[in-house]
């Protein structure tokens, strides 16, 4: 019997929500293995993670791109030809907005960020909030986190 195997575009296609379950969950186990302070924000049809920064700031980082029934992706899959090797790689479009906490709407600051990993993303929204509002931005880690609490 002949056989048609799926693809991932297609079951992607298919079953977003799944798939964006899937991509969160790598962004979740990537920012668990940096030892930031987060919190995973999620709803039906997408997901944000908020990133505990000092001095007193909170990064939002959520996907920019939408698919299938309006439900968000974090990944972009790239396909690359390497001689007779078709390889594939991804990467990542979100929308970035940090705020200070108690300050007001002038201190917020956002932008759309197109990095390979969770990291780049967020070396570059600190490194342009830096470059527009001056402030020297640092993820807050779990470890530093629990030293304050004890």
């Amino acid at each position: 019997m002949w056989r048609n195997e799926v693809s991932a575009r297609q079951l992607r296609e298919m079953l977003p929500d799944v798939a964006l379950r899937m991509e969160t969950e790598c962004i979740r186990q990537d920012l668990s293995n940096l030892g930031v302070l987060f919190v995973h924000r999620k709803t039906p049809k997408s997901a944000a993670f908020e990133i505990q920064m000092s001095p007193n700031h909170i990064m939002r980082i959520e996907p920019t791109d939408r698919a299938n029934h309006a439900i968000s992706e974090w990944f972009t899959f790239h396909h690359e030809n390497h001689g007779d090797q078709m390889r594939i790689t991804t990467s990542m479009r979100c929308f970035v907005s940090i705020k200070k906490i108690d300050g007001s709407d002038e201190d917020n600051y956002s932008l759309t960020i197109h990095e390979n990993t969770i990291e780049s993303v967020m070396r570059c929204a600190i490194y342009n909030y830096k470059h527009v509002r001056g402030v020297d931005l640092n993820p807050i880690s779990r470890s530093t986190s629990r030293k304050k609490n004890k």
